[in-house]
């Protein structure tokens, strides 16, 4: 859940570098690829930033075998999905609807519209749009002759540089995470990115001043229609022309030639932030162990349960509860579930060292939570930090279903 967590504010922060440092004076042809890596490297940072954390060492202690075996009376309370989750997986299912009815939209459309001509392996389609989705263009059926000539060329600069997957890749992330709303605004700055690109490609052969006029033009015939498809439409106009109209394509490629190493600090800096958090974390909980605990290679006295060993393992018959997920699936197995008893005796940081299956492994998590406290390990004649591994076996009976 925190490398989850990380992941979406590391994406948010990038974003953000990016739209306010990069995006207005950078390279279309580098921003492209920038704009792209940013889901990667929200996800990488976490990885990278937790690391740190596995380095602080804890002697080990393994307990014995807890044999849990399902009866008639338990009644699953591990296994069921959370509220948050399935909030989020119902998002992940509307999302995923919404754009594949999407593509449904695009795919009609093709089948509905006259065809004009075929300009290689481009197909040129009548429709109510300015638009293009792979190797299909759409063109306005009222367009003159002169403006369709534009409206052509702009498209197929989308398709040459094959923008249609970056769409799809977008809509794949906005799915993902459609809880994020740093996503739109990401999605929003590649749109208006590969509407730079397309205009660079046009203007190797038009000049800026016929071209601006017909922007604006197309600005005051716009329409809105297939707005949650993934097509390459007239969009962003007038921060375009803006752009166009400020300085030419070759003076903006000189000026701004060096913008690609504000990216480089941009990143080092977002890492450097989280590793020195994550370090931070890490010297205040060693600093704060060797006040309270003192490190140890090996405990004189090893933590107990109150009454001993049968005692715990009474505890844990007593209060797991065999998920009927796995029950129904008929999933057995040995959950080793590793906890820290600190020198309070308090079960701290529990975690599943090797699990079985997540009903099997959430269950043990949660009656491990329950613990009472422990009596504390020992070094020295002082009360230390002891992590211990308990392996609980879940058994179902013979013949059980």
């Amino acid at each position: 859940m925190e490398a989850v967590i990380l992941a979406n504010l590391n994406f948010i922060v990038l974003v953000l570098l990016y739209k306010f440092i990069i995006s207005k004076s950078g390279i279309p042809k580098w921003n492209r690829w920038l704009l792209l890596s940013l889901p990667v490297v929200a996800i990488v940072l976490p990885v990278i930033q937790l690391v740190p954390k596995a380095t602080h060492h804890i002697y080990q202690v393994e307990l014995p075998f807890a044999v849990i075996e399902q009866t008639e009376q338990q009644v699953s309370s591990g296994g069921s999905l959370s509220l948050i989750e399935w909030i989020y997986i119902l998002g992940v299912v509307a999302y995923g609807l919404l754009h594949l009815w999407g593509f449904t939209q695009i795919y009609q459309r093709i089948k509905k519209s006259q065809l004009i001509k075929k300009v290689g392996a481009v197909s040129i389609y009548k429709s109510s749009i300015n638009a293009s989705f792979g190797s299909a263009i759409f063109i306005k059926k009222e367009t003159p002759e002169n403006e369709m000539a534009l409206i052509i060329k702009h498209e197929i600069a989308h398709i040459h540089q094959w923008h249609t997957l970056d769409k799809i890749y977008a809509l794949l992330i906005q799915v993902i995470v459609w809880f994020n709303p740093i996503v739109y605004v990401w999605q929003n700055l590649m749109d208006k990115n590969h509407e730079y690109l397309a205009d660079e490609e046009v203007l190797e052969s038009e000049s800026l001043e016929s071209y601006s006029l017909f922007l604006l033009q197309q600005k005051m015939q716009a329409n809105f229609s297939l707005s949650i498809t993934p097509v390459s439409k007239m969009s962003h106009l007038k921060s375009r022309i803006m752009k166009m109209k400020s300085k030419s394509i070759n003076q903006y490629k000189m000026k701004n030639s060096k913008m690609k190493y504000l990216w480089f600090p941009a990143c080092l800096l977002v890492l450097s932030v989280g590793t020195i958090s994550a370090n931070y974390s890490v010297e205040k909980e060693s600093k704060n162990l060797s006040e309270v605990h003192q490190e140890i290679e090996d405990p004189d006295v090893l933590p107990q349960f109150e009454g001993g060993t049968e005692a715990m393992i009474q505890f844990l018959v007593n209060n797991i509860k065999y998920p009927e997920t796995a029950k129904n699936k008929n999933i057995e197995g040995t959950v080793y579930v590793a906890f820290v008893v600190n020198s309070k005796g308090e079960i701290t940081k529990p975690s599943i060292k090797r699990g079985v299956e997540k009903s099997l492994d959430n269950e043990a998590l949660r009656v491990i939570n329950s613990m009472p406290n422990w009596k504390p390990g020992e070094k020295d004649g002082k009360k230390v930090s002891v992590e211990m591994v308990l392996p609980i076996s879940f058994q179902l009976p013979q013949g059980a279903e």
